[in-house]
C-alpha cells in the first residue's frame, strides 16, 4: 500500500533537498553565534584599518563579495557584517549568516527610530 501512496513512505534521511550550507564562509571557519549587522561602512572600514577586525570569509552575491569579520570584545568574538542596501539583500544575507550558525543579531543603522522623543542622529 505504501508504494502506491508516496506520502506514507518514510525517509530516514533528515537533510532537505535544498539544504543551507553551514560552510558558506569557508570550511572549518568558526563563526561566532552573535553578530552585529552594521549599515555604516565607514565604521567597519575604520575598525578594519585599526586592526580590530579579522576577516572570517565572504558571502557572495551578484554584487561580489560581502566580507564577514570577527571582532573581539571582552574575550568574546562577535561577527560584524555590512548587510547591503535594501531589505531583500539584507534578509537574504542574514539568512546565509543564520545557516552559518549565527543565532543572535543586533542591527545598527541610520534609518530612524521608533521612539519619537529621540532625535535623528542621536
Amino acid at each position: 500500500m505504501t508504494e502506491q501512496v508516496p506520502i506514507l513512505e518514510f525517509d530516514e534521511d533528515r537533510t532537505a533537498i535544498t539544504m543551507p550550507d553551514p560552510y558558506q564562509i569557508g570550511v572549518g571557519v568558526l563563526v561566532p553565534n552573535r553578530a552585529v549587522l552594521c549599515f555604516f561602512q565607514d565604521v567597519i572600514a575604520t575598525l578594519f584599518e585599526k586592526g580590530e577586525l579579522t576577516v572570517l570569509g565572504n558571502l557572495k552575491s551578484e554584487m561580489g563579495n560581502h566580507p564577514v569579520y570577527s571582532y573581539s570584545l571582552e574575550g568574546n568574538n562577535i561577527a560584524v557584517f555590512h548587510p547591503g542596501l535594501g531589505a531583500p539583500m539584507a534578509a537574504a544575507l542574514m539568512e546565509e549568516l543564520i545557516a552559518c550558525g549565527i543565532t543572535r543579531f543586533m542591527v545598527c543603522g541610520g534609518c530612524g527610530v521608533l521612539n519619537r522623543a529621540i532625535e535623528a542622529g542621536h
